[in-house]
């Protein structure tokens, strides 16, 4: 939808992009961008964990029916720890090895 202007599910052709979405957190008047992930950052003095956002989130609307796609603006950026984001690499080929 993001590249072709028309909406899958109705064929509609009048979008909305949302460069950025907001996220309030624990109080209403603290508006901040929406993050798809949260990351390790480290350990704080106390050795509590220090935590941080990553993939800050963009979307695309129809008009017509509401239907929403949620698009990371800089993938490449998130940090794959192992723990709570894993990366996985592309499918093993099913050919003939040469």
């Amino acid at each position: 939808m993001r590249k072709t202007g028309i909406c899958p599910k109705c064929n509609h052709d009048h979008t909305l992009l949302v460069d950025r979405l907001a996220d309030t957190g624990d109080y209403d008047t603290v508006i901040r961008d929406m993050h798809l992930a949260i990351v390790h950052k480290g350990e704080g003095w106390f050795g509590d964990e220090k935590l941080g956002r990553a993939g800050q989130l963009s979307a695309v609307v129809c008009r017509a029916c509401g239907f929403t796609e949620l698009y990371v603006k800089d993938p490449e950026r998130i940090p794959a720890d192992g723990n709570t984001i894993v990366e996985r690499g592309p499918a093993p080929s099913t050919g003939p090895h040469r």
